[in-house]
């Protein structure tokens, strides 16, 4: 008995000392059945001793080997005696632990195996913190590997810690270059001036930017815009990291940039054009004054700005002409004619042309131009077509004048003179007795005669249509209707609207009305070959409208040249301010539109 109490104190002792350590202590028989169990071992798996005590220890709770399985560690085990390794094991309260375990043989005083020890350890936050530690290690990788500017570590004793791989792609180096000193990488001039600027930042721990140079692969000097920060890591040794884009195409743009201003400052001040530059991204349009300073004198204005000096009739046009060509990725070129205020308060006409820059994109950037002051030219032009015009009107007036003078002759003639002696040929013959029983005879004789007589009073009629006159426009279109439906050769219609038949107008506007309609229907009976024609003439506010069509053979308005009826036509209505459309073509008759002013200009007298 004493000794068993010895034995028990001590197991006790041994029970009280497993508690207070931090990691779980399981022993078992060699059956891997459980025979002790301390707090630690509470805490990992959550069970109590009373719970585990008995239980096999691999499916004590949801075991997964990590990378292994279960007969994996058990064959290990057989072979070797112990195993360690990384096992996951689902706790009570539902979280994943990642328990580190070891296993190793326990044997008695004659070396004979009796059970194992089985240490358990909760690495879960270590396994985590390792993983965030990976995380950001892959994410500072790829971010660095997918920046398109150059970056680097570097320490104050010029040893290269870090390249990314536009750096090593550009310079032509590889990973085992990291760890050597810049003399080794760059030449010496390259890395003098490098190591300097480093020395800088350095010793005054902020960060600083250089422009510095570099040998690109082709072996030309390129020049880098570097950005240099110091790294606030702890320990002796100083840190500092790199960023640098390569500006060598750039710098020289701007000095190409350069030499085209210059020589656009001259052509500025060699030319009485307004040259313009509008930057659009800032919308800022210098005129003329490209060598002010802005810091002193604002020298710019803004699209708005230069649009309210446009006259209102073609600011709106103006503006989405503007924007018609800019958001075109196609359009290079923009050009417009319009009214703008000058300084001295009176309203210019210019023609405005810009050339169009892009971007890669295609977005517009910059517009450069000249606006040229044509206000003398238009009025030197309205004054030559106004004397034109002038000279034409008189022109026709003269030939109409001509014309209604010569007919008048005429009509004068025939009714007061050929007229009289034929009705006096027929008094005569009516009164001689020459043939006095033949009735027959002289029947046709004064048929014949008066026949005559009807022909000479209708061609004086058409020579001088004194109908207008008299009864108005409307009527006297209807009587000319009225006889060439009566021959029988040629079916007209007639039509007005918006016009009452008692209505009139201007002498000259009625005289040119019908002098049209009279010759385009002769035009219709010798050439057309038309059974059916149909006119038209109405109101349209101050327009008079006449439309006259027919069914005839038509003809190819391209390769015909006007004919006197077709040239007397366009002239009577150019005279009066009108204008005449003619619509035809082979086999689909022929269509003459005219429109003239009510109250034209001129007057006939």
């Amino acid at each position: 008995m004493p000794l068993r109490n010895k034995y028990e104190k001590r197991l006790i002792s041994y029970k009280a000392l497993l508690n207070t350590i931090s990691e779980s202590a399981v022993y078992t028989d060699i059956s891997f059945i459980i025979q002790s169990w301390n707090k630690a071992a509470e805490n990992i798996y959550a069970l109590t001793e009373e719970q585990a005590i008995g239980q096999y220890l691999f499916t004590l709770t949801d075991f997964s080997i990590v990378n292994g399985s279960v007969e994996q560690v058990l064959e290990s085990i057989h072979i070797t005696g112990f195993w360690t390794g990384e096992a996951l094991i689902e706790h009570a309260n539902g979280k994943e632990l990642n328990i580190y375990i070891s296993i190793n043989p326990i044997n008695n005083e004659n070396g004979d195996l009796i059970g194992y020890a089985t240490v358990s350890k909760d690495i879960t936050e270590t396994v985590k913190a390792k993983g965030s530690i990976t995380t950001l290690q892959t994410l500072f990788n790829a971010f660095m590997n997918h920046s398109p500017a150059l970056s680097w570590i570097i320490d104050d004793e010029g040893i290269c810690h870090y390249f990314n791989d536009l750096y090593l792609k550009t310079f032509h180096l590889s990973a085992e270059d990291i760890g050597k000193h810049t003399n080794q990488l760059f030449p010496k001039e390259i890395a003098e001036e490098f190591l300097e600027n480093n020395a800088i930042v350095f010793n005054t721990s902020r960060p600083l930017e250089f422009i510095e140079k570099a040998v690109e692969p082709d072996g030309k000097i390129g020049k880098y815009k570097v950005l240099k920060f110091p790294l606030d890591l702890q320990g002796t040794k100083k840190y500092m990291g790199g960023v640098a884009i390569n500006i060598t195409s750039e710098l020289e743009k701007q000095e190409q940039l350069s030499l085209s201003n210059e020589r656009f400052r001259l052509v500025n001040k060699a030319t009485d054009d307004h040259i313009w530059d509008w930057d659009i991204e800032t919308d800022k349009i210098t005129i003329d004054n490209f060598d002010s300073d802005e810091t002193e004198e604002r020298s710019w204005h803004t699209l708005e700005e230069s649009l309210s000096k446009v006259n209102n009739k073609d600011r709106e046009r103006i503006s989405k002409s503007l924007s018609k060509s800019i958001n075109d990725p196609f359009t290079q070129y923009w050009e417009d004619e319009y009214s703008t205020l000058s300084n001295d308060g009176s309203y210019r006409t210019v023609v405005d042309k810009g050339y169009i820059i892009r971007n890669a994109d295609g977005k517009a950037t910059r517009m450069i131009g000249a606006q040229h002051d044509i206000t003398e030219l238009k009025a030197l032009q309205h004054k030559l077509v106004k004397q034109e015009r002038s000279k034409q009107k008189e022109m026709v007036k003269a030939v109409m004048d001509a014309q209604e003078r010569e007919r008048l002759e005429i009509a004068y003639e025939l009714h007061e003179n050929v007229n009289q002696l034929l009705t006096t040929c027929k008094l005569q013959m009516q009164s001689a007795d020459l043939y006095a029983n033949d009735k027959m005879y002289f029947s046709r004789i004064s048929s014949l005669l008066q026949n005559i007589i009807d022909e000479i009073r209708s061609i004086s009629h058409q020579l001088n249509p004194a109908n207008i006159e008299t009864i108005g426009l409307i009527p006297t279109i209807e009587d000319i209707v009225s006889k060439i439906n009566a021959a029988g050769k040629l079916k007209l219609d007639f039509h007005f609207k918006k016009i009452a038949i008692t209505d009139r107008f201007n002498k000259e506007i009625e005289l040119v009305i019908f002098r049209i309609v009279q010759e385009q229907l002769q035009n219709i009976i010798k050439h057309a070959s038309a059974t059916h024609a149909d006119i038209s003439l109405q109101r349209n506010k101050a327009m008079l409208c006449l439309h006259i069509k027919d069914n005839g053979k038509g003809f190819d308005l391209s390769n015909t040249q006007k004919g006197l009826g077709l040239t007397n036509i366009i002239s009577r209505a150019a005279y009066c301010g009108g204008n005449v459309a003619i619509k035809t073509s082979l086999g689909k008759g022929c269509k003459i539109s005219v429109n003239l002013p009510i109250r034209p200009s001129t007057k006939l007298d």
